[in-house]
């Protein structure tokens, strides 16, 4: 595992190219170049393969959308500017159930603790092995929210509509 790098983004859309049947991710008007490379970004991760082949991603947000961070940091008592969001999560799918879902997650959620964060994560109610994984990982749903989008959706969006229900968990307390 290591940070990401600009050459990385080709073979992440890739993958990401290849997961986009799974309905992950839900909202995507710009291209996967552009949800890969987020603004608000404090880091990105990639996991590699045996061969270096980048198989997986994860990113450490400054925040996420409001009702998310709103939710998270009630449920903590704290502010959402004390929060951080796991974010863009995603492993080809060859590579399942190798633990790199869970190598990415902790080297994001560790950041964020590093930083004096907590962090927290939202995740499309209609995911449910990322939910699986979450849950798993001892992180505490604390409520749903709808998520409003700001830009329209595309020919290249799953859902329908300009929201999206998902579910807000808050990282196990260190």
């Amino acid at each position: 595992m290591r940070e990401r790098r600009a050459d990385d983004v080709d073979g992440l859309v890739t993958i990401l190219r290849d997961i986009e049947a799974e309905g992950y991710p839900p909202h995507r008007p710009d291209g996967p170049e552009a949800w890969v490379n987020a603004r608000d970004e404090i880091a990105a991760f990639v996991y590699e393969s045996d061969s270096t082949d980048v198989v997986g991603h994860v990113a450490l947000h400054e925040y996420s959308a409001r009702s998310v961070m709103d939710l998270a940091a009630s449920a903590l008592e704290t502010t959402p500017d004390r929060l951080a969001a796991i974010a863009r999560l995603f492993v080809d799918p060859v590579v399942r159930r190798s633990g790199a879902g869970r190598s990415l997650l902790r080297v994001a959620t560790d950041l964020g603790h590093t930083q004096g964060r907590h962090p927290v994560l939202d995740v499309w109610e209609n995911l449910p092995a990322a939910i699986s994984m979450y849950e798993g990982e001892g992180w505490t749903r604390v409520g749903r929210v709808e998520i409003q989008f700001n830009s329209p959706c595309t020919p290249r969006c799953v859902h329908e509509g300009t929201s999206i229900r998902s579910f807000v968990y808050v990282a196990p307390r260190r």
